[in-house]
């Protein structure tokens, strides 16, 4: 009937919604409508493979469908990278007497460095150095660290009030500025925690990790 309906033109569009298994059914319901004037089309079932399609491109003459592939590519890679670098230096300069008070009060509350840097997983699974103020007694930066707890005794009192308002977090816009992180996306996850994204660890990898993101 559909195909009838198609001849005499009370059709104008037909989608072929099947699984890509079928090959043999879409290129018999293709052959039954090439003998119409109906637009026909074939829409492939590419989220048996993921529900993260990205893009369209084109290959010479090649149609391809991006299943793993970053979503800031070209144009948008360059304005989100504009975007960090130019916000991101505003708020250098908003918070660096911020920053600065946070500095002396870690140096006058506790021995060691103002900074800690510790590894971390970025843009296509490489390790980065996450800058933080230094919070605890300790420099753990090991495949294996033990995250801070309630009441930890390696953090100290001033590195408790820095974690409680996130204050801690305030040198990662060194990463930004340098291009390991970005403003906003997926926080940076350690070892640990690689494991637990599962296969979802592709669609983490496809971005910069940020500051700021879904949390």
């Amino acid at each position: 009937n559909l195909v009838e309906e198609a001849k005499k033109g009370n059709i104008d569009e037909i989608y072929i919604a099947l699984p890509m298994v079928a090959l043999h059914r879409i290129r018999h319901f293709l052959a039954m409508m090439s003998d119409t004037t109906v637009d026909t089309y074939i829409v492939p079932d590419f989220y048996t493979y993921s529900n993260n399609m990205s893009k369209l491109r084109s290959i010479h003459n090649l149609q391809t469908i991006g299943i793993f592939s970053s979503p800031f590519e070209g144009a948008g890679s360059f304005i989100k990278r504009a975007e960090d670098l130019v916000l991101g230096s505003i708020i250098m300069v908003m918070i660096s007497s911020l920053m600065l008070a946070i500095a002396i009060g870690i140096k006058l509350t506790s021995r060691g460095p103002v900074f800690f840097k510790q590894d971390r997983y970025g843009l296509s699974g490489q390790k980065i150095k996450v800058w933080k103020f230094r919070s605890m007694r300790v420099m753990e930066n090991s495949d294996t660290v033990i995250q801070a707890t309630k009441n930890d005794p390696r953090v100290t009192k001033f590195g408790s009030f820095l974690r409680r308002t996130s204050l801690d977090e305030l040198p990662q816009f060194f990463n930004v500025l340098c291009g390991d992180m970005s403003l906003v996306g997926p926080r940076p996850i350690i070892e640990e925690e690689v494991a637990k994204y599962g296969d979802m660890i592709h669609d983490y990898y496809l971005v910069r990790p940020g500051i700021t993101g879904i949390w």
